[in-house]
């Protein structure tokens, strides 16, 4: 049975051999602007996360401890509008300072330069541990924002 774990779960509690584990990467490439994924992250990966070099270490360890645990993929959720470009170093350091910094008030140009260093970091990784990196394109999560309208009969 192959499950869908968030990048932060234990891997505790089940046989990984039955239940096969895949690491879930979209608060990390799409939310990491919150200060609770970041909290998250570093508490996962056991370091401080302070700039690129650090958060490549952190997702390197999150690689670790999935295949450790016998996970046999990666995968994403890509909305509609995002578009993966490889970025440079330089703008990656400027994004992601300002996203662990700012947090949310940093600008949507920086936020989604760390979504596209993030991302390509995943997919470097993924090859490094020769994982499939699992696409769902063109997923709309926040459709339903307030819920299902339903129409009582």
């Amino acid at each position: 049975m192959f499950l869908t774990n968030d990048f932060d779960d234990p891997l505790e509690g089940f046989d990984s051999h039955v239940y096969i584990p895949c690491l879930r990467t979209d608060d990390l490439v799409f939310h990491l602007a919150k200060p609770e994924v970041q909290q998250r992250l570093e508490r996962a990966a056991g370091i401080s996360v302070s700039a690129v070099a650090s958060l490549r270490t952190a997702i390197g360890h999150l690689f670790q401890h999935f295949t450790r645990r016998n996970a046999r993929a990666c995968a994403i959720s890509l909305p509609p509008d995002f578009s993966p470009t490889r970025i440079s170093d330089g703008r990656a350091e400027t994004a992601i300072d300002a996203v662990l910094t700012r947090g949310l008030a940093a600008n949507e140009s920086d936020r989604r330069a760390a979504a596209n260093f993030v991302f390509w970091t995943l997919a470097e990784f993924c090859d490094e541990y020769s994982l499939p990196f699992d696409l769902m394109i063109g997923v709309n999560r926040g459709v339903y924002a307030d819920g299902v309208h339903h129409v009582a009969e």
